[in-house]
């Protein structure tokens, strides 16, 4: 028997390895600064940034100025082209993104709750989308949204901890869950960063655990990236979460940096830190990346939106063999897991209570395994549902 339980551990750990901090470290380096994005004008300068987008299609870089209640738009080398205002239909906008056919969508606040807001791509506003019914009966629910490849509406309701998939009329299609396989008092604590689609994956970051969950379109759990902790190549609290040739590039507000992981959750370096000068944030909340390698960093603190290099270092590390292996099916090793971690948990016999689960799955969290049956590895600790 124990040589059984050894064997299948030795498997265990070579699917999904122990934190990078406990292996060889790779490389933590300064931000390679470029430039500030800054509109004209000493006293029009962006206030309070609450998004930036790197439309990929057309090469421009749009951000959302609350302060100013608009919309500021850049060409690729930074340079200011037009902005638009939100008088008139929003208050203040809270996130954008744009579409296929380059209409731009603004999700903005209104006496009514958010609501969806298209312009096309000379700001010239098209129509209003209401959010269904419930979505955002609360005013603030919806946090963040994003625009898939065939035109589907992305949205992140962060009080029910769901994604709510519309097409462009505002029709809910379908909507999932996240972090269903938590006790629901747990799952209440947690906190998520920005919802951001790419290709055909919807990532997530969850601040308060450490991590970014990745889903395909249709809402099934691919796998996370990153672990809980303030270390290198570690992630004390992810707020936004983007893709670049290869890399998972995730936004740590409280580590002050951009970690990067291959799409297998491998870590393959980091850059930035904690700082007032160029190439340095204070408690960042925006990111994305353009098709150059060049990183867009938001902050409220000094109203700073940043654009840095991708370190070689980083860029060079990923190759084709580092190319997303899949998820792995590890239901058959829950039995022989269970055992191992209630060894280690100092669980000895008999039925853990709710008490017991909820302070075991909590400490847990972060290390226990997962896969599409098995998402946070709550099977693996207590043997069932």
């Amino acid at each position: 028997m124990i040589g059984k339980v050894t064997i299948l551990l030795v498997i265990f750990f070579s699917y999904y390895p122990p934190p990078t901090s406990a292996q060889t470290q790779p490389q933590s380096v300064p931000a390679e600064y470029i430039r500030n994005l800054q509109t004209p004008g000493r006293s029009n300068q962006i206030l309070r940034p609450s998004a930036v987008y790197v439309d990929r299609q057309f090469n421009e870089i749009l951000v959302a100025d609350p302060g100013h209640n608009r919309v500021a738009i850049f060409d690729s080398q930074g340079v200011f082209r037009f902005e638009f205002s939100g008088a008139g239909h929003f208050s203040t906008p809270v996130d954008l993104a744009v579409d296929s056919d380059g209409f731009i969508w603004v999700l903005g606040t209104t006496k009514e709750g958010r609501k969806l807001f298209v312009f096309d791509f000379d700001g010239l506003f098209l129509r209003e989308v209401q959010l269904p019914e419930g979505l955002d009966s609360s005013g603030r629910s919806v946090g963040s949204f994003d625009i898939g490849p065939q035109g589907e509406l992305f949205v992140l309701d962060e009080i029910a901890f769901r994604v709510v998939v519309l097409d462009p009329e505002g029709v809910t299609r379908r909507s999932f869950g996240l972090l269903t396989s938590m006790e629901e008092d747990v799952r209440r604590r947690q906190v998520l960063g920005k919802l951001r689609v790419q290709a055909d994956r919807i990532l997530i970051p969850c601040g308060s655990l450490g991590r970014v969950y990745m889903h395909s379109l249709d809402g099934r759990q691919l796998r996370s990236v990153g672990y809980k902790g303030t270390s290198i190549g570690e992630l004390n609290f992810p707020v936004a979460a983007v893709l670049s040739d290869g890399l998972v590039m995730v936004l740590d507000k409280h580590r002050f940096n951009v970690v990067c992981y291959d799409l297998n959750g491998e870590f393959r370096g980091e850059f930035g830190g904690r700082g007032n000068n160029p190439g340095w944030f204070y408690h960042p909340t925006l990111l994305d990346v353009d098709q150059l390698g060049l990183v867009y960093i938001g902050q409220i603190f000094q109203n700073k939106i940043q654009v840095c290099r991708t370190p070689e270092f980083i860029r060079k590390s990923v190759t084709p063999s580092d190319s997303d292996q899949g998820d792995v099916d590890i239901e058959n090793l829950n039995t022989y897991f269970l055992g191992w971690l209630q060894s280690t948990l100092h669980v000895k016999g008999g039925t853990p209570t709710n008490e017991d689960k909820n302070q075991y799955y909590e400490r847990m969290l972060v290390s226990a395994p997962e896969s599409n049956h098995n998402p946070m590895g709550k099977l693996a600790i207590f043997g069932g549902n």
